[in-house]
């Protein structure tokens, strides 16, 4: 690993994200009864930094250090919106999904499509593309000097209907522009 990676990597683990973010995505899942993550890129995937559980149970593949691609998350949609990821440079999380159960990955073409979709909205979503049954909504927040980082509401597709992605993302937007620790914004995307 180069020695500027290194040094930054390690930078990352003393800043303690999920310890920063923690009231935040707290008070999130709290309000909405939804699972919530916490995530930044990592390569062409997303690291999931942070999760917390509703009261109710949801039972979904992630874990706090697990990687999924970025092209196939409202996380890493919201990243890749609010760091102006476009045209070409979306081809390399394009080719880092893998087939889902149908044999489909995500093309450059569908990720620039949800890419000008999230940057129109404010939010990125995911339905079904990562996990079967499942929907995402996710907000991307920046700071000056610092790699973005993503938020996301996830819940069974029944719940998250398209209204209620629409007033999730919205409340995301609203909650972390509130909440989010000093030095953190919530990504202008519209």
């Amino acid at each position: 690993m180069p020695r500027s990676r290194l040094l930054a990597s390690g930078f990352e683990r003393e800043e303690n994200l999920p310890v920063l973010m923690a009231p935040a995505l707290a008070a999130i899942s709290q309000e909405v009864q939804e699972l919530v993550h916490l995530g930044r890129l990592d390569g062409p995937h997303v690291l999931y930094l942070d999760k917390v559980e509703p009261e109710r149970a949801l039972r979904v593949w992630s874990r706090v250090g697990g990687r999924a691609p970025a092209a196939r998350t409202a996380m890493g949609r919201a990243i890749l919106t609010a760091d102006g990821v476009r045209g070409a440079g979306l081809e390399a999380y394009a080719r880092a999904t893998e087939r889902d159960d149908n044999g489909r990955a995500v093309t450059s073409a569908h990720l620039a499509e949800v890419i000008a979709e999230a940057q129109r909205r404010g939010w990125a979503s995911e339905i079904e593309e990562n996990e079967a049954g499942i929907a995402c909504v996710g907000v991307a927040l920046v700071r000056p000097g610092g790699r973005s980082l993503a938020v996301s509401v996830t819940g069974p597709i029944e719940r998250m209907d398209a209204a209620r992605r629409e007033e999730v993302g919205a409340l995301l937007r609203e909650r972390l522009a509130a909440l989010a620790p000093t030095g953190f914004s919530v990504a202008a995307l519209g």
